[in-house]
């Protein structure tokens, strides 16, 4: 997804555009055709942005949190610190694929 830096919308491919920059136009002594990518809105400047699976929101990063299982922008990552989410997230992901492996089932619920 892309984010329009003019109109402020998040649009999924940018439109292509061309401008003529002919000295003195295609009389002149040929054309001199310009082509850019811009916002399909307003024509203007746009920059990428991805999807936070946390909080629904397209944002300039995001990064792969394997124990959270999701992609997340910074805000929702230090929000999950705050909340002691990512914590608990962590420890079960540690008991069940990395401490629980070979164990008996009874002795994995004891850990």
């Amino acid at each position: 997804m892309y984010y329009c830096k003019s109109c402020k919308i998040t649009f999924e491919e940018p439109k292509r555009f061309s401008e003529d920059r002919s000295p003195y136009g295609e009389k002149g002594g040929g054309s001199f055709v310009e082509y850019y990518d811009g916002c399909p809105i307003c024509s203007g400047g746009f920059e990428e942005v991805y999807l936070c699976e946390e909080c629904g929101e397209y944002k300039e990063s995001v990064e792969y949190y394997p124990f959270a299982n999701e992609y997340m922008c910074d805000d929702c990552y230090e929000k999950m610190m705050e909340d002691g989410e990512l914590v608990e997230n962590q420890i079960e992901e540690v008991i069940n694929n990395d401490v629980g492996r070979g164990l008996p089932n009874e002795e994995r619920e004891e850990i």
